[in-house]
């Protein structure tokens, strides 16, 4: 992650340092800031309702109880990431004085934004047909309390779900583009 924020940054005639920067902070700020949930929340929630029963006996902490958090941390660290690099990190690193790098594969990929429109509409079929299904009565995809199931109770398909996105629009991609 570090890497490529330096990489795009210095790409774009800014500062690497400032790119790799904010590759950090956004990797330790955002660890668990997500819009999905994620195996992280499942171990938390279980945490949590240990901590919350000390209290009272009766309360369960969900997965989904701090899903609404992590949206909203998703975006505002984002904007805040974004606006903290801009303003305060690159003007004090100073004018960066390096060359950007050329577009060496420009000519070599004349297809290329054919291949990621492709990969954009793969992509949003594939997780529409997800939601569908989700919302599907009695779907396979949600237990009794229309949960999402396959992220709460069966992670391991969940990095199959994610492994077959990625598939399937690097695939449309590699098609469309060649």
């Amino acid at each position: 992650m570090f890497p490529l924020g330096a990489l795009v940054f210095y790409k774009l005639g800014r500062h690497p340092l400032a790119g790799l920067a904010a590759g950090f902070a956004g990797a330790g700020a955002g660890f668990t800031a997500n819009l999905f949930i994620a195996g992280t929340d499942v171990l938390l929630s279980g945490i949590s309702t240990e901590a919350a029963r000390l209290i009272d006996d009766t309360i369960v902490i969900t997965p989904v109880d701090n899903w609404y958090f992590n949206i909203i941390s998703t975006f505002m660290l984002t904007i805040i990431g974004g606006l903290i690099t801009s303003r305060f990190i690159e003007p004090r690193l100073g004018k960066y004085k390096g060359e950007s790098l050329e577009d060496e594969n420009a000519e070599e990929l004349p297809n290329a934004k054919k291949g990621l429109i492709a990969a954009v509409v793969t992509g949003v079929v594939y997780w529409g047909t997800i939601v569908a299904v989700i919302l599907m009565p009695n779907s396979p995809l949600t237990n009794e309390w229309r949960y999402y199931s396959v992220t709460i109770h069966r992670r391991h398909r969940t990095d199959y779900t994610y492994l077959l996105y990625f598939n399937r629009c690097g695939i449309r991609y590699y098609n469309r583009k060649n």
